[in-house]
């Protein structure tokens, strides 16, 4: 039970990097999509951007 709970704890944070790797790639898309949205509903579209990176 403890390797399990260790396995998936060395998952979590690698898939943390990658999600942090993948944000830093597709920060110019994110940035320039949440601009043109901006002007309709700002927090919205910013959870909705954020959220994608946030659901494991």
């Amino acid at each position: 039970m403890k390797q399990v709970r260790q396995n998936l704890n060395k998952f979590r944070i690698h898939s943390l990097y990658t999600q942090k790797f993948l944000f830093r790639i597709l920060r110019k898309q994110i940035t320039v999509t949440l601009r043109t949205a901006t002007k309709k509903r700002p927090l919205q579209t910013f959870c909705a951007a954020v959220s994608i990176f946030l659901i494991p």
